[in-house]
């Protein structure tokens, strides 16, 4: 009776088993399933947040206009590349050796007026000089000319500066306003060498 009781407890630890391992494949697919969904939703998020976020780029950046006689009438920088904007049908047709010293200045940052969230706009500006003896002063006046420049740009709202009139606007109001400062007009035109609005 006692060997009937074992076999039986043997039998019973058999079945156990043969459904603990037919249970096992359900769990694993269960698990597969779960992974391969979450996989998805991740992937699914990250479309959303990419297409969301060209929006929002596609709305603050220009892309470059056409140019004119092989020459850019407006470039903005993109990534890395650092390039002089014409801002006007007069400088697009000048020759480079017609373009007086250039004054770069540092990377300005600045918050813009805005109604939803905080916007900001980061650019480097650089000055073409008629005399070059004027860089010296300028280098040392450079905190004077910074702060000139920083009140006039976080005047202006995301559309204010986002449009081609928008930044020719900026370069006509901190060119006045810097001559303004100066004895002689020495400051012929300003040029954005790098332009980002978030």
């Amino acid at each position: 009776m006692a060997e009937e009781t074992e076999n039986k407890k043997t039998e019973d630890k058999k079945t156990e088993d043969k459904e603990a391992l037919k249970a096992q494949p359900k769990s694993n697919t269960l698990m597969i399933v779960a992974i391969g969904a979450l996989v998805f939703i991740v992937i699914l998020i990250g479309i959303l947040v990419a297409v969301l976020i060209g929006k929002d780029d596609h709305n603050t950046h220009e892309s470059p206009a056409p140019t004119t006689h092989g020459t850019p009438t407006n470039v903005d920088q993109h990534d890395a590349h650092q390039e002089q904007k014409p801002k006007s049908p007069s400088e697009a047709t000048r020759k480079l050796s017609e373009i007086g010293t250039i004054h770069p200045l540092e990377i300005l940052v600045v918050n813009l007026k805005s109604d939803n969230g905080r916007r900001y706009l980061k650019t480097l500006i650089s000055l073409e000089i008629t005399d070059p003896k004027l860089s010296i002063e300028l280098t040392l006046k450079n905190a004077v000319i910074r702060d000139k420049i920083i009140r006039i740009l976080s005047s202006k709202s995301v559309e204010e500066v986002a449009s081609t009139k928008g930044k020719q606007t900026l370069v006509d109001q901190i060119t006045g306003a810097l001559n303004s400062m100066l004895d002689t007009k020495s400051i012929n035109s300003i040029y954005f060498t790098e332009f980002v609005v978030q």
